[in-house]
C-alpha cells in the first residue's frame, strides 16, 4: 500500500534491531491494516512485540496478520508476541490514579521511580516468559504498540521507531523517510487553528537536529505546542552527537504545519526522550539538612523576608531561604567576635577533634548534601558527590595541620634575651563564597580558619545558599560551639549591603573571598578602610596549550576533564586552547569525537548526565554572546554552538579562532572549547601570557626540556603538566596577576588565618 515506506522499512531492518524499544500507534480502527503490515515486518525482522492497542479481538489481529503472511497466533506461541488482553486501552489510562482495574502491570507502574520503564521491564518480562520457545533465541529490540503518543512524550521513553498510522502518508513524505526514527502525526483539518505555532513547530529547536522524520500537518496550537517542547527538551540532553553525524538535511513548511527530514548514520538514534524540564524532580534529603533559615550563635533564625533557591535545570523553586540583611549579618559577626575568645583558647587537639568529627559526619551524610548540590548548582551527581569527598577533604587535612601550626626560637643578638616567634589566630573572618563549588569552597577556607582558632561569618552564593546551612547542622551536630561557624544567606538585591558590612565592620579582621575579578576588586577597596587581612581566588582564563611533541590522546582526555566539568564553571577549568599545527588537525579531530561519545546534556540527577545546565540565563546568554563574536569574525562551530531552552548551552568546539576574539580575551565559565593553531612555542607562550589573570596553566608535552622551559615561563599560580585535573587538597591554591592574592589548601592554606607576633625576653642572666 505504501511501497517507498515499505522499501525503507524492510532495507534496513538492523537499524530497528539496534534500538532499545520500536512502537507503534493504533488509535483508530481504519488504520489496523497498517498497523498489521508493519507489525509483521517487525515479526519477520526478529523484534519482540508486545500489543498494548485498542480493545479488539486478537482473532480480528490474526486474520490480518494471515492476509500478510505472519501468523500472528504462532508468534504469540513462540514468545514473540505478547497480546495483554486484560490491560485498558490507553498508557494515559493504565498511568490514573483509579485501581478498579488491578492487574499485576498497573501495580507495578505505581511502584515508586518504575513508571513507564517499568512497563518496558514488564513487557521484556512478558515477552521472555511467554511460550515455549527455544530459550537460546535471541529477539532483536522490543516493539510496543501503545495508543497515546502525546502521553508518550510527556513521560519519556526509550525507543527507536514510533510510527502513528493516524496518518495517511504521502509519497513524497515516505521517500524521504531514511532515519531510523519516525514520528507521524496528523490531526483532522478542522481541529487546526490559524495561530502560527503549526507552522514554527520545527523552526526553532528542531531544525538542527538528528536521524529523524518528523511530518506535521493541521495540528492545534496547543499540541504543537506540546511536541515541540518535549523534543526540543530532548535535544538539549543529547546536544550535538547527532547533528554532526547527520548528511542530508531538509526542511519544508506547508500551509498547514512543517516537514522536517535529515538523514544521519546513528543507530538507535532516539536512545531516550526523556522530558527533563517537564516532570518534576523532588529533592530527597534528609529533613535536618535541608535548611531555610540563617544560622547565627548556634540558633536557626528567620528574616523579615525570603528569597527562592531554584533548581537551574528548569527553573523550580526548591526552597524559599531566609534573606538576611545587614541586621542579621551584624549579627552573625558580633556572635563571632564574642566566640573567638572562647574557641582561640581552645587547645589544638581539641579543635582538631571537632574537626574530624564534621569530617566524619560529612562523610556520613555525603549523598544527601550531593543532591543539594546538584538541586542548587545543576551539576551531575556523580560530580556533586566528588565535591562532597573534595569537600570532606580539607576538614580532615586541617583537623591534622591544627596541631601542627608551630612556631619559632630565634638566635637572639644579644645573650641576655630570648627571641620567640609566635603564630596566633588574627580573629573574625569573613567567608564569601562561590555557586560553583557550594559546599568545597566552604571547608577550604573554614577548616583552616577554625583549625588555627579563627571564627567565621559565612555568605553564600544566592545561587546555592542550601549547601552551607547543610554544613552548618552538621557543625552542630558535631559539637562546634555556638558563634564559631554562622551563615547568613542572602538575595542578589541584599548581596552588596551584606557584602560591604562583612568587609567593613571593625570586629571582623580577615575577609576570604572566591570569586569574579571585579568583585574582588570591589571588595579590597571595602577592607581598605579598616586595614583587613585579604586572601583572594578571583578569576581565571586558562591556556591549555598542546605542543607537537604531546601525546594527542593523553591531550584530547585532558582537554575534555578540564573543560567540562561542572560544564566548564569553574575557576581553574581550560579557556583558550592553543594547538601546535604539526598535529592541529588530528587534535580537533579526536576531540571532536570524544565530545560526540562522552557528553550528554541533561538534569544533573539523571545517572546519565554528563553536562547539566548553566547556573543561570545569564551565564548561557554570555556563552552565546562568545560564540556568536567569534563566528562572526570567522571562527568555525565544529562541534555544539546553540543556546538551548533555560539555562542549557550545547557543548561548542570552535575552530579557525584568534586572539582578538571575545571568547580569547574573557573568561567563559561555560562549556566552550575555541581553539587557535600556533607554529612556535614562543608564539604559545605569547599568547598565553597575554591576559591580566593568572590562576592555572596546563599543556600537553613529552619533551623534557620544553616541560622545564614552558613550566617556568607560564604566569599562573598552577601548572597542570600532563594533566588536566589539578585541585588537590595537599596542594597549594592560587593564582598570580589579578587572579587573587594568598594560596588556600595544602600546609601554607593555614597561614592566611594567622598573626606572627614577635616576643623578646630580656633581661636574662644566662
Amino acid at each position: 500500500m505504501f511501497p517507498e515506506l515499505n522499501s525503507i522499512l524492510n532495507s534496513t531492518p538492523d537499524s530497528f534491531k539496534s534500538s532499545d524499544f520500536i512502537l507503534v500507534s493504533d488509535r483508530r480502527a481504519d488504520a489496523s491494516f497498517l498497523i498489521h503490515h508493519y507489525l509483521s515486518f517487525y515479526l519477520r525482522a526478529g523484534c519482540k512485540v508486545c500489543f498494548l492497542g485498542l480493545v479488539q479481538s486478537f482473532s480480528h489481529y490474526s486474520a490480518v496478520g494471515q492476509r500478510l503472511g505472519v501468523s500472528l497466533a504462532q508468534a504469540r506461541e513462540k514468545g514473540q508476541l505478547v497480546f495483554l488482553e486484560g490491560l485498558k486501552d490507553s498508557i494515559g489510562v493504565l498511568l490514573q490514579e483509579d485501581t478498579s482495574q488491578e492487574t499485576q502491570p498497573l501495580s507495578y507502574l505505581r511502584t515508586p521511580g518504575v513508571g513507564l520503564e517499568g512497563l518496558f521491564r514488564f513487557v521484556e518480562r512478558s515477552v521472555r516468559q511467554s511460550g515455549d520457545g527455544d530459550a537460546g533465541e535471541s529477539w532483536g529490540p522490543p516493539v510496543l504498540l501503545i495508543d497515546d503518543l502525546s502521553v508518550l512524550l510527556s513521560l519519556g521513553v526509550s525507543v527507536g521507531a514510533i510510527l502513528d498510522f493516524t496518518l495517511y502518508c504521502q509519497a513524497t513524505v515516505c521517500s524521504e523517510l531514511q532515519g531510523n526514527m519516525v514520528i507521524l502525526v496528523r490531526c483532522e483539518e478542522e481541529d487546526a487553528d490559524d495561530d502560527e505555532e503549526g507552522s514554527n513547530l520545527l523552526q526553532r529547536g528542531l531544525v538542527h537536529q538528528c536521524n529523524l522524520a518528523l511530518h506535521v500537518e493541521g495540528l492545534p496550537t496547543g499540541y504543537c505546542r506540546d511536541i515541540h517542547g518535549q523534543i526540543e527538551v530532548w535535544w538539549q540532553q543529547r546536544g550535538e552527537t547527532i547533528n554532526n553525524q547527520r548528511k542530508i538535511f531538509h526542511f519544508k513548511v506547508h500551509d498547514k504545519g512543517a516537514s522536517f527530514f535529515a538523514r544521519g548514520t546513528s543507530s538507535a538514534v532516539f536512545f531516550g526522550l526523556p522530558s527533563m524540564l517537564q516532570r518534576p524532580y523532588s529533592l530527597d534529603v534528609s529533613a535536618q539538612l535541608l535548611r531555610t533559615q540563617a544560622f547565627i550563635e548556634g540558633r536557626w533564625v528567620s528574616a523579615a523576608s525570603t528569597f527562592p533557591v531554584l533548581d537551574p535545570a528548569t527553573g523550580e523553586e526548591i526552597a524559599k531561604v531566609s534573606d538576611c540583611g545587614t541586621k542579621e549579618a551584624q549579627d552573625a559577626v558580633n556572635a563571632a567576635y564574642k566566640a573567638f575568645h572562647l574557641w582561640k583558647n581552645h587547645t589544638a587537639k581539641e579543635r582538631s577533634i571537632l574537626l574530624r568529627k564534621w569530617f566524619d559526619l560529612i562523610n556520613q551524610h555525603k549523598e544527601d548534601l550531593a543532591k543539594l548540590i546538584t538541586a542548587e548548582c545543576g551539576k551531575p551527581m556523580k560530580e556533586s558527590i566528588g565535591e562532597m569527598t573534595y569537600s570532606a577533604s580539607f576538614l580532615e587535612w586541617f583537623s591534622e595541620e591544627a596541631r601542627r601550626v608551630y612556631g619559632d626560637i630565634v638566635a637572639p643578638p644579644a645573650k641576655d634575651r630570648k627571641i620567640l616567634l609566635l603564630k596566633q589566630p588574627v580573629g573574625v573572618a569573613s567567608i564569601i563564597t562561590p555557586w560553583n563549588f557550594p559546599s568545597a569552597m566552604i571547608t577550604r577556607k573554614v577548616g583552616a580558619a577554625l583549625a588555627v582558632g579563627c571564627t567565621v561569618v559565612v555568605k553564600p552564593a544566592e545561587d546555592t545558599p542550601l549547601s552551607a546551612l547543610a554544613l552548618a547542622e552538621l557543625s552542630v551536630q558535631a559539637g562546634i560551639p555556638p558563634g564559631v561557624f554562622n551563615v547568613v544567606p542572602c538575595s542578589r538585591g541584599k548581596t552588596p549591603a551584606v557584602g560591604e558590612l562583612l568587609c567593613t565592620d571593625p570586629l571582623v579582621a580577615k575577609i576570604s573571598f572566591t570569586g569574579s575579578t571585579a568583585t574582588g576588586k570591589v571588595l579590597l577597596r571595602h577592607a581598605a578602610g579598616t586595614i583587613k587581612r585579604v586572601s583572594m581566588e578571583l578569576g581565571g582564563h586558562a591556556p591549555f596549550i598542546v605542543f607537537d611533541s604531546a601525546d594527542v590522546d593523553k591531550a584530547v582526555a585532558g582537554a575534555m576533564a578540564s573543560k567540562f566539568r561542572n560544564a566548564g564553571q569553574t575557576c581553574v577549568c581550560s579557556n583558550r586552547f592553543l594547538v601546535q599545527s604539526g598535529i592541529h588537525d588530528a587534535f580537533m579531530e579526536k576531540l571532536a569525537k570524544a565530545m560526540d561519545a562522552e557528553l550528554k546534556l541533561g538534569h544533573g540527577s539523571e545517572p546519565t548526565t554528563t553536562q547539566g545546565p548553566l547556573i543561570n540565563t545569564r551565564a548561557a546568554e554570555k556563552v552565546e554572546s562568545q560564540v556568536a563574536d567569534a563566528v562572526a569574525q570567522g571562527a568555525v562551530i565544529v562541534r555544539g554552538g546553540k543556546r538551548l531552552d533555560g539555562s542549557f548551552m550545547q557543548p561548542t568546539l570552535l575552530s579557525n579562532v584568534n586572539t582578538d576574539m571575545l571568547c580569547m580575551r574573557e573568561e567563559t565559565f561555560g562549556p566552550l572549547i575555541p581553539v587557535v593553531k600556533f607554529n612556535t612555542e614562543q608564539e604559545a607562550l605569547v599568547i598565553a601570557n597575554a591576559s591580566p589573570v593568572g590562576l592555572a596553566g596546563y599543556f600537553y608535552s613529552r619533551d623534557i626540556s620544553q616541560i622545564w622551559r614552558v613550566a617556568e615561563q607560564m604566569e599562573v599560580g598552577m601548572v597542570g603538566v600532563n594533566e588536566g585535573l589539578i585541585s588537590a587538597t595537599e596542594a597549594s591554591f592560587g593564582g598570580v596577576k589579578q587572579s587573587g592574592m594568598g594560596r588556600e589548601g595544602s600546609k601554607y592554606g593555614i597561614d592566611e588565618y594567622l598573626e606572627i607576633k614577635y616576643m623578646c625576653l630580656g633581661g636574662l642572666s644566662l
